[in-house]
């Protein structure tokens, strides 16, 4: 049961789940006696916002002090990774490097295993490639909007996928924390939140958006299943970034840079 006082705490709980930004004002009672740690899935669309809106930033006063696009995407990508201790991309990596053994036991001692291997260096060098290359290609005063949406539906891809494929890891972790917790008014909540905010940006393409947020997610998901028998934290931040940089793409097509909105 959440309190009205773990509701009130929840927005800055995400941001403790999510973000390296130093929050030091919650108490350890609104984790679990208030609800505060399950309302806080609830907000992981609004750590999006935020991220993205950082990222954005960057991007602008890279741009307005006239260095080349390529540097302020460079920078835009930097400065989100940083902002999440590169939590998301460290995902995507280990999932990357669980897909080079053939058995599911020998991908997780691959998955487990701190140091970066041959898949996932070079999963993560085409990640964060495209990623450059998308906003690129974005006319630079939709960049920051734009980031603010994919960085909201990315956040909120990891709550369907925890909540409707077993979660396979033997330590809980974030991932299992997040498997544990969420439930229907979750998913609900942090939808309707996640929907008003691309709709914001992405006004009269908000279905197709919509459609490639949720089937990258569903893709994802349909082949965590397949590889691994469900999904680990590291599936989760996988796709995260794969739903992040389907956005991006995709707005390269809607919003290019010698066009306007």
């Amino acid at each position: 049961m959440t309190t009205l006082r773990g509701w009130a705490y929840a927005p800055a709980i995400a941001f403790q789940f999510l973000t390296r930004i130093p929050i030091n004002f919650v108490p350890d009672d609104a984790f679990d006696e208030w609800g505060g740690r399950r309302a806080a899935l609830v907000f992981f669309p609004l750590v999006g916002i935020v991220v993205g809106a950082i990222g954005g930033s960057i991007f602008d006063a890279i741009s307005w002090i006239g260095l080349p696009a390529a540097a302020a995407a460079i920078g835009a990508v930097a400065a989100t990774a940083s902002t999440t201790g590169c939590f998301h991309e460290d995902g995507f990596a280990d999932t990357a490097d669980g897909l080079g053994p053939h058995s599911r036991e020998a991908a997780f001692r691959a998955m487990r295993d701190s140091r970066i291997g041959s898949f996932g260096s070079m999963a993560l060098w085409a990640l964060l490639s495209l990623k450059v290359v998308a906003l690129t290609s974005i006319a630079s005063h939709s960049v920051l909007l734009v980031m603010v949406a994919a960085h909201a539906a990315a956040r909120w891809s990891p709550l369907p996928l925890a909540r409707f494929l077993p979660y396979v890891q033997e330590t809980s972790g974030l991932g299992g924390g997040i498997a544990q917790l969420v439930g229907r008014r979750e998913i609900l909540l942090s939808t309707l939140l996640m929907l008003a905010i691309v709709m914001a940006v992405f006004q009269f393409s908000t279905l197709t958006a919509l459609g490639v947020a949720i089937s990258l997610t569903v893709l994802c998901g349909l082949f965590f299943r397949r590889r691994f028998g469900g999904v680990t934290g590291d599936c989760l931040g996988a796709a995260n970034q794969v739903v992040e940089t389907g956005l991006l793409l995709l707005a390269s097509r809607l919003m290019p840079h010698d066009l306007h909105l």
